[in-house]
């Protein structure tokens, strides 16, 4: 807010910034999801079979260059139907990446 003094007859104006000079609100961290249209066409995933693709977390390898294990045990090598299913796939330790379990 910006305040004013008038010039000798003792008032004050009081004047607010327009609404689009305001900053909004700020984002809060990294995008943590992606739609199935922007996911890499290497994945090969359907694009009627859902509105959202796995989000992957790309540790040393680059974003569009690396492939969620969720991708690979549920759409590539059909393991399990769902999310859930290949979480509990994974926690059981049994699958190895660049020979680590």
């Amino acid at each position: 807010a910006i305040l004013a003094q008038g010039t000798g007859s003792g008032h004050s104006i009081h004047l607010e910034p327009p609404a689009n000079l305001i900053p909004a609100k700020m984002a809060r961290g990294p995008v943590k999801h992606l739609k199935r249209r922007f996911a890499p066409s290497h994945w090969m995933l359907d694009k009627l079979k859902g509105r959202w693709a796995p989000k992957p977390s790309a540790g040393p390898h680059k974003l569009r260059e690396c492939m969620p294990l969720i991708v690979m045990l549920r759409e590539r090598l059909k393991y399990a139907l769902t999310y859930r299913e290949v979480k509990m796939i994974v926690m059981q330790r049994l699958i190895k990446v660049d020979g680590k379990v």
